[in-house]
């Protein structure tokens, strides 16, 4: 009897880091965080010389930039919700509102990270991408992220 507890407990316990797992709203999260990580934190740190020019860096972030992106853009197929708990930023309302645009701004993404992945063998070069693929997503932020 006590082993059936135990393991009701943690099927439902699992089940509910399952459900959690699974939130779009979680996800969504996560992802625009991950590639925050590496674009923000990473190679724009290094383009604003806060950070030293380190080219296995810049080789290490551009595929994890494209991933997140990659798995972020379904992600917000689901209702809008409230955001992530605790999450400094919200999906605004309007992407549900203009999907047909919000979508296009991802492909534009997708094509911004791939046109200059490439191109950044030394400062100057991460400099330009940082700013090409930037504009890119500070659009977006502009018109589709509301501050919490």
């Amino acid at each position: 009897m006590r082993r059936a507890a135990i393991l009701a407990t943690l099927f439902i316990v699992g089940a509910g880091v399952a459900v959690a797992q699974s939130d779009p709203q979680i996800e969504r999260n996560d992802q625009m965080k991950a590639m925050g990580q590496q674009f923000y934190g990473a190679l724009a740190r290094m383009a604003r010389g806060d950070a030293p020019f380190d080219q296995a860096r810049v080789q290490a972030a551009w595929p994890l930039i494209e991933a997140a992106a990659k798995k972020a853009a379904p992600l917000y197929s689901a209702a809008p919700g409230q955001g992530a708990p605790n999450a400094r930023y919200s999906p605004s309302p309007k992407i549900w509102e203009d999907k047909a645009d919000f979508d296009a701004r991802f492909v534009t993404l997708a094509k911004a990270i791939a046109d200059n992945k490439g191109k950044t063998a030394s400062l100057d070069e991460v400099k330009a991408a940082v700013g090409a693929v930037g504009q890119v997503c500070s659009g977006c932020h502009e018109k589709y992220q509301v501050r919490n």
